[in-house]
């Protein structure tokens, strides 16, 4: 699996149509084909269901579509995170109890993959009390 594969599998399926994929990411129409088929080869199940000029995303087309763009916008976060240097420093959070433990885990296992040279400082307090810290510190 190749990320220009991915790249035309993702443009195909926001404009249905090879043609105009095909344009935007000026690849002939062979290209876009063998693109395709290379990935519906690998993966071992159609992207998409052809009926004459029309196309659709197959149900397995629709659900690798939303890994694609995952993929694609990792690279994408990785690429620019490699250009402008590693972010480092200290993040402060401030959140209620409740958000914070049934929402922030996940987030935060993600920013810290992302970005491990910054430090994280949570805060757990009321929320009129975040404002008011907010609006000491000109915030908001």
């Amino acid at each position: 699996m190749e990320f220009r594969q991915l790249k035309t599998f993702v443009k195909i399926a926001e404009v249905n149509s090879f043609v105009k994929a095909g344009k935007i990411l000026n690849y002939s129409q062979p290209t876009m084909t063998m693109h395709i088929q290379a990935l519906e080869k690998e993966l071992d199940y159609k992207l998409f269901e052809r009926l004459g000029r029309e196309i659709t995303l197959t149900s397995e087309g629709a659900q690798f579509l939303l890994f694609a763009n995952k993929i694609l916008n990792l690279c994408q976060e990785a690429t620019q995170c490699i250009e402008r240097g590693a972010p480092s420093g200290k993040l402060t959070i401030g959140t209620s109890e409740a958000f914070g433990i049934l929402r922030l885990p996940a987030i935060i296992k993600e920013f810290r993959s992302c970005y491990p040279e910054v430090s994280l400082e949570i805060k757990f307090k009321y929320m009129d009390e975040l404002y008011e810290e907010m609006k000491k510190m000109r915030l908001i």
